[in-house]
């Protein structure tokens, strides 16, 4: 069984400590969720750069006291031998002190300006409390 466990350690990349992570993906869109100060959160979001669009974090000051990003957008594959790079975007952020936030994500192409509609929109509320 513990050989079973490193395994999939190795496989997904994880480490011991993201077990703890709470993990919102697309389904938890509009939904708020509750942290704890010093609680993880990583936003999952899928992703196909083959077709020009990624995710972008639109991101404001106000967050700052409350949510820190410790991880800039990273994208990983599902399968390294498939030849189009479909894979999911991830961040991960820190819940520094108690407060409401809102991370709003929008999917278009990079070089597209704000005057045209994302693909995509992913909002998610966050709030930050001693009680959790």
């Amino acid at each position: 069984m513990r050989r079973f466990l490193c395994c999939c350690i190795a496989a997904f990349g994880l480490s011991p400590n993201c077990w703890a992570d709470k993990v919102l993906t697309q389904l938890e869109h509009q939904k708020t969720v509750v942290l704890k100060p010093k609680e993880s959160l990583t936003v999952k979001l899928p992703t196909n750069p083959s077709t020009g669009y990624l995710w972008f974090l639109e991101s404001s000051d106000t967050q700052a006291d409350t949510l820190q990003l410790t991880q800039d957008w990273k994208f990983i594959p599902r399968d390294k031998n498939q030849r189009q790079p479909i894979g999911d975007t991830t961040w991960r952020f820190t819940a520094k002190q108690a407060g409401e936030v809102t991370l709003r994500f929008i999917y278009r192409k990079p070089w597209q300006g704000p005057e045209i509609e994302p693909l995509d929109i992913r909002e998610y509320r966050l709030v930050v409390s001693e009680q959790g």
